[in-house]
Order: structure tokens, then C-alpha cells, then sequence
């Protein structure tokens, strides 16, 4: 697991066994951003991991995309949680039905982006 340059590692969860060869790589050698590691899971709630490298790596949990983002709009709703708080109100044209679709549909990019209808799933 030894590389002068940035090694990415997609999908970690399905490679557990790999943690222990990336924690004696970065105990011997320590600078940081010498791995990326991605994947769909919470790689500490594996329960096949190893050891999930606690205190050698730095987690960033990536969220769906915002409402304003899929509507290809700026949406305003954290700042306007900030500045209104409990006061803020909301009216929207979107339907309950809509809201429903929304919800199914989810909103990481790939599944929101998808034309095949069989790859789609919403209607």
C-alpha cells in the first residue's frame, strides 16, 4: 500500500480486510491525504471491518442534494432557518403528491439524473 501519490480506493466497505494494509501504511508513515477512501456506507458500522483506522483518518459524510439544487434554484431555506427561526413560514406550490415523488425518488445525483425509465426509481 505504499505510493508517493494519492491513492483512491473506491467502495472500501466491500474490502474491509484492506483497513489493516492502510493503518500500518499510515503508522509508518503518517502525512495526511495519502488516501482517499469512498464508499456507500459508514465505514465505522462495519461490522467486518478490521479496524476503522479511529484517529488516523478524517470522515466526511456527503448529503443529498438540497431541494433548490434538484430544481436548479437556490433555495435559501438554511439561511432563512438562521435568520427566522422559529418564525419562518413556508407555502409552496408543490403538490402532496409531488412531496411523495420527491421522497421516492431521493436525491443523490445519479438517481435524480437517470433518463432510463427502467433505472428510475420514481415514475
Amino acid at each position: 500500500m505504499d505510493s508517493s501519490e494519492l491513492l483512491v480506493i473506491n467502495k472500501i466497505q466491500r474490502v474491509p480486510e484492506l483497513l489493516l494494509a492502510i493503518k500500518a501504511a499510515v503508522d509508518e508513515d503518517p502525512r495526511p491525504g495519502r488516501y482517499l477512501l469512498t464508499g456507500s456506507s459508514r465505514l465505522f458500522g462495519l461490522v467486518a471491518a478490521p479496524d476503522a483506522l479511529p484517529g488516523r483518518m478524517e470522515t466526511v459524510e456527503l448529503w443529498p442534494l438540497s431541494q433548490g439544487e434538484l430544481d436548479g434554484a437556490p433555495d435559501g431555506f438554511v439561511d432563512a432557518v438562521f435568520a427566522l427561526g422559529p418564525d419562518l413560514r413556508h407555502e409552496s406550490k408543490v403538490t402532496r403528491a409531488d412531496y411523495a415523488a420527491r421522497i421516492v425518488r431521493g436525491g443523490l445525483p445519479e438517481a435524480t439524473t437517470r433518463t432510463d425509465p427502467r433505472r428510475q426509481r420514481f415514475p
